[in-house]
């Protein structure tokens, strides 16, 4: 229920701040967009270490980042474990299950989760990072302004999608 609230209030918040600047037609301040996804991604990194996830989803992920480091990517594939998804995101847990043997993370720990959470969350703020980024080159003044919703719509999407899983 916090998640709810802290992605309405952000939203509350993002709305605002876009009238402000939509009846000024002024451009948002240029030190003012780090501090906004710098935001986004604290909200993204505590919901996921408290949120402990869909979990069918969180076990596979656990246990494919486990394997992958264990056995390698040649052996990883076996008729004897459960592996429904394709090789690119097993390359990803790869790092993944390393860092956890190496720090010696607890399974299912709030490190385990955040771990386990952290591609979809660097994909998401790279997104919008890139979705900015793009606006700016081509919207003047206010205009830009806007897709800073991408990162308020995606932090309520992500409470429900890849924040919890």
């Amino acid at each position: 229920m916090l998640y709810i609230h802290l992605a309405a209030v952000s939203g509350l918040a993002l709305f605002g701040f876009g009238l402000y600047f939509m009846n000024q037609k002024k451009s948002c301040p240029e030190g003012l967009i780090p501090v906004l996804f710098g935001l986004a991604l604290l909200v993204r990194i505590f919901a996921a270490q408290n949120t402990a996830g869909f979990d069918v989803d969180i076990s596979c992920f656990a246990l494919w980042a486990d394997r992958i480091f264990q056995v390698g990517p040649a052996s990883f594939y076996s008729p004897d474990v459960f592996t429904d998804y394709p090789p690119g995101y097993i390359y990803l847990l790869y790092p993944l299950g390393a860092l956890r043997s190496l720090l010696k993370i607890e399974a299912y720990s709030q490190a385990h989760l955040l771990l386990l959470k952290l591609p979809a969350i660097l994909c998401d703020m790279g997104c919008g990072v890139l979705l900015y980024r793009e606006a700016r080159r081509k919207f003047t003044g206010w205009q830009h302004s806007r897709t800073l919703y991408y990162n308020r719509e995606n932090s309520i999407f992500l409470l429900f999608q890849s924040i919890p899983y």
